[in-house]
């Protein structure tokens, strides 16, 4: 009996994997059409965050207004996007309750990260604050248009799974991704 449950247990944790993945790519399907959607309504994608200051930072007293946010009405959260103060930072008091429950889509199954946003939005080609100089397609305060890029949509990293800091230079990590 426990050869039997030796050899069973891999492969029903190989199909909960599988799952995992196809429901993260799911998700991430579902980003990018908002994301079509959004520069289909706007002229452009939604910058990666909006802030008056250079680098963005996680405070209370930043504005820091990511590019998910920007996303809720063409993702159909037209309410959740409606119980936000946009005169107000992110991280205040009066947006953290609509902050502190992330639609289900917004997490990736796979990921071990802590944060409340299980994706994350490509704005440099190496781990840095995310600010002005930054040469990704979701930078603070960008505008970019289909048009810009100028290796395409297919060859433009938009998204990938969120991961830790720690692990961001481990092989297999981040695996899942979008392009435009």
């Amino acid at each position: 009996m426990a050869v039997i449950m030796a050899m069973t247990l891999p492969a029903i944790q190989s199909v909960r994997e599988s799952a995992r993945m196809t429901y993260c790519r799911s998700n991430l399907a579902q980003l990018g059409e908002a994301f079509h959607a959004y520069h289909q309504m706007h002229g452009s994608l939604p910058s990666g965050s909006v802030d008056t200051r250079s680098p963005v930072e996680a405070n209370p007293d930043r504005f820091a207004w990511g590019w998910a946010l920007q996303l809720l009405p063409q993702l159909g959260e037209q309410n959740r996007a409606a119980a936000l103060d946009p005169a107000l930072g992110v991280f205040t008091p009066a947006n953290s309750v609509v902050l502190d429950s992330p639609p289900a889509y917004m997490i990736c199954p796979s990921s071990n990260s802590q944060t409340r946003i299980g994706y994350a939005g490509c704005h440099n080609d190496q781990l840095a604050p995310i600010q002005v100089e930054n040469n990704g397609l979701l930078t603070l305060n960008s505008h970019v248009r289909h048009e810009d890029l100028i290796d395409g949509l297919h060859q433009s990293l938009l998204l990938g799974e969120a991961v830790d800091v720690d692990d961001a230079d481990r092989p297999g990590r981040g695996h899942h991704r979008v392009r435009l």
